[in-house]
């Protein structure tokens, strides 16, 4: 069997299948395929005293922010000594013993505030509701404080023991990140390695270096909005929305009646004496509760990495050798932290609420699944044990290739790189030939100036609807000119387009490994379908789902959804949607599913008998959502159909995870293809985690795949494998990617649109990989 499990035979039958009657799915088993291996995880085992908790809420008027503001007039409180040893993170209170409502008035620096306390429920640790999760999660909190790790966002850094990188101007400070919660095997505390890349220069120094420039102002917005900055007096970080040149550290506001400039507030409140006066001031909307919070660039730095950085060999290197933490060092990390928890304090904290922390990190068992094979029209390969198959790419007849028709394709650079355009042309034909590509003479053009404007002037002059892909080789990756490159072959003359920097085609030794590349890429984009694997289903559509926060388009974010229509998942018919900003679940879904339908009606004169639905881009505090909103949505598009009612599963991608699986025996990663459905999984859900990629550097993050719903009537084990196959069908890479191809170009697609398009692509693309 192509599955590698005999023995078994695929059989589906449709029966009524409504909105209504769709339950969450639960586990219908476990997998058995693979060979087994043995796992060290980077979860804890913790042991809770059996007993009842209670939780009260914390109504604080007039209303403050900031959990220490909270705190400090909770702690004026009278009555507090009533609650015993308690924890409260700014509005939730558990105490280990019950107070009746309690409603006080407390002064603070000239300002009386009422505090309410009010019963609102008794948990019990027999299990693990969501409410003593959210306890012992503030509870290892306070413990993390006592050993003086600072929290920035919700992880804890060590500010005294930073990694500098004086030459990049960048210091790195080392941390962790956890959280609780249920699993088969009991509760967990699941602790990982954790980093903080800071400038050490502040914005203000930073935005120096723009002063004097024409547009200066222009400029500084363009480059810090939507950049996340750390206020280093409290650690606190914030989402820059613009900067204000029209006010300054003496613009005044109103504090307790009294008009003060924000210098002197700063002084009084953190002891920091602003110097420069006039410096412009960086704008945060607030778009919880309304208003704006102001901030001084000298007392700010920026936190994260720009493009420019990431685009820098030299300083990715040197950042990496702190950030890519490998799996040895990473088990040592985590059990020298598990050991600064028995700090006196620290277990004094634990020792009251009754947690234990076992010492040790749990063990685990998994599966690896065989390597794949990888088919070309006349040759097959089973994938390398690291998952990779670039050596099958050399020389051989791609599964479908597209031929490029004489004067049907362009070629354009400026006058300067017209020799290194030549030297490509001649070696692309050259890698193309062994497989099997014909590749016509193309028209090349050349254009005096390297502006966006002048390669659109050149390409409006001979551009015709029926060409199949305009291919640019350009001086440098200046974002700009890529963008309104993309916009107007994307939009008004729908083409495919393939960017090369002339820098990537002048290594003599390497052109023809770059030119292979962008050969198959080239390929992908005009409709070619390149490699696949065997996936024993048939009449099936797999549909990869994401969602991009567009930055330009304020209100609005983008929504990429993407549809196989072959039943080898090598062709996908794609639609970006715009929808509300900040709005992951999505309100389109309906009609995405429709058109898609359509389409795959129009290729196949059928419609699929079975449609699996990957989303990606959602956290669990939505999961509900997706339940309720997404899926009815999904099946709406089926009434389109009389008598239509497909099987259907839709499984949750998680990418943003702090579980990591290491090879028992050696503390290395796992190989590819490792799988984990039991132990440390969650409860009463079906859920599993899957390790598609290599890593050669760093420690391997696993993909945790949720089935929200699932009534295809596959095992386990086939939709694990299924999910491990479409992980090698991402044209772009020869190798596995850590979600599933739809996703990957779903991703790819919102990036694009939300990036550098910030409008719809012509419908015309819609069944190539353009983006």
């Amino acid at each position: 069997s192509t599955w590698g499990i005999k023995n078994y035979c695929f059989c589906f039958s449709f029966q009524k299948m409504t909105n209504k009657n769709i339950p969450l799915a639960t586990r219908p088993g476990y997998g058995a395929a693979g060979r087994p291996i043995d796992l060290t995880t980077n979860f804890f085992l913790m042991s809770i005293r059996t007993g009842q908790y209670y939780q009260y809420h914390v109504d604080i008027k007039p209303e403050v922010e900031g959990r220490k503001m909270k705190t400090t007039l909770f702690n004026k409180v009278s009555q507090i000594a009533k609650f015993g040893a308690h924890v409260f993170d700014g509005s939730i209170l558990f105490s280990k013993v019950k107070v009746t409502n309690i409603n006080e008035q407390v002064e603070h620096k000239g300002t009386d505030y009422s505090v309410e306390i009010k019963y609102t429920s008794t948990i019990s640790t027999q299990n693990l509701p969501p409410e003593t999760a959210q306890l012992f999660n503030i509870m290892i909190r306070r413990v993390y404080r006592e050993i003086k790790l600072v929290p920035v966002q919700r992880k804890y850094f060590d500010p005294s023991r930073p990694y500098s990188i004086p030459k990049h101007k960048i210091e790195i400070w080392p941390g962790f990140s956890s959280s609780i919660y249920g699993t088969e095997c009991g509760i967990i505390l699941n602790i990982d390695v954790a980093r903080k890349v800071l400038t050490t220069d502040s914005v203000l120094q930073m935005m120096k270096d723009f002063f004097g420039k024409p547009n200066h102002q222009e400029i500084i917005n363009k480059e810090f909005s939507g950049q996340i900055v750390m206020t280093r007096y409290n650690n606190r970080t914030y989402r820059i929305d613009r900067v204000d040149f029209t006010r300054s550290p003496k613009f005044q506001f109103e504090i307790n009646g009294e008009k003060v400039t924000i210098a002197n507030h700063v002084k009084v409140r953190h002891g920091l004496q602003v110097k420069d006066m006039n410096q412009p001031l960086l704008v945060c909307e607030n778009k919880k509760q309304g208003g704006e919070v102001l901030l001084i660039p000298e007392l700010c730095c920026r936190t994260g990495l720009t493009d420019e950085m990431i685009e820098d060999y030299r300083i990715m290197k040197d950042v990496g050798e702190y950030t890519r933490v490998p799996p040895a060092e990473r088990v040592q990390s985590l059990i020298d932290f598990r050991t600064s928890l028995k700090e006196k304090k620290a277990q004094g904290l634990l020792d009251d609420w009754g947690i234990k922390i076992d010492d040790q990190m749990k063990q685990t068992k998994g599966r690896v699944f065989p390597p794949e094979v990888i088919y070309l029209k006349n040759k097959q390969q089973a994938a390398s044990p690291t998952a990779d198959w670039t050596s099958l790419m050399r020389g051989d007849e791609l599964l479908k290739v597209v031929h490029l028709k004489p004067r049907k394709w362009v070629l354009i650079c400026t006058e300067r790189e017209a020799d290194t355009m030549n030297q490509f042309l001649a070696t692309f034909k050259k890698v193309a030939g062994p497989m099997k590509i014909d590749v016509g003479e193309p028209i090349v053009q050349t254009v005096a100036s390297d502006r966006a404007d002048a390669y659109i002037n050149a390409l409006k002059a001979i551009l015709q609807p029926d060409f199949q892909i305009v291919i640019f080789i350009l001086p440098t990756n200046r974002k700009d000119r890529y963008d309104q490159l993309k916009d107007f072959l994307s939009t008004q003359m729908p083409i495919p387009s393939q960017c090369i920097t002339a820098k990537t085609l002048q290594k003599e030794k390497m052109l023809m490994s770059v030119c292979t590349k962008i050969c198959v890429q080239v390929q992908a984009k005009c409709g070619a379908q390149i490699w696949q694997v065997q996936i024993p289903l048939t009449k099936i559509m797999v549909i990869g789902i994401d969602v991009y926060h567009d930055t330009v388009r304020k209100g609005e974010s983008v929504l990429a959804f993407c549809a196989t229509f072959t039943d080898n998942c090598t062709r996908l018919f794609s639609i970006p949607l715009f929808q509300r900003s900040g709005q992951e679940i999505a309100d389109n879904l309906s009609r995405c599913m429709g058109e898609a339908l359509q389409f795959y009606f129009a290729q196949n004169k059928i419609l699929p008998q079975t449609i699996f639905v990957y989303r990606d881009g959602v956290g669990d505090g939505q999961l509900d959502a997706v339940h309720k909103l997404e899926i009815p949505q999904l099946r709406r598009a089926f009434d389109q159909f009389q008598g239509y009612n497909p099987k259907m599963a839709v499984i949750v991608v998680k990418k943003r995870i702090s579980a990591r699986f290491f090879e028992a025996r050696t503390l290395s990663n796992p190989p590819p293809g490792t799988v984990v459905d039991r132990d440390v999984i969650g409860v009463g859900i079906y859920d599993f985690y899957l390790i598609a990629q290599h890593v050669t550097q760093g420690s391997a993050t696993p993909t945790h795949y949720h089935v929200l719903v699932d009534n295809t009537g596959l095992k386990p084990d086939h939709l694990q494998m299924l999910t491990y196959k479409l992980c090698h069908m991402y044209f772009n890479w020869s190798g596995t990617v850590r979600v599933p191809a739809p996703c990957q170009y779903a991703h790819k697609l919102a990036f694009l649109v939300g990036q550098s398009i910030h409008k719809s692509p012509h419908k015309r693309l819609a069944s190539n990989l353009y983006y």
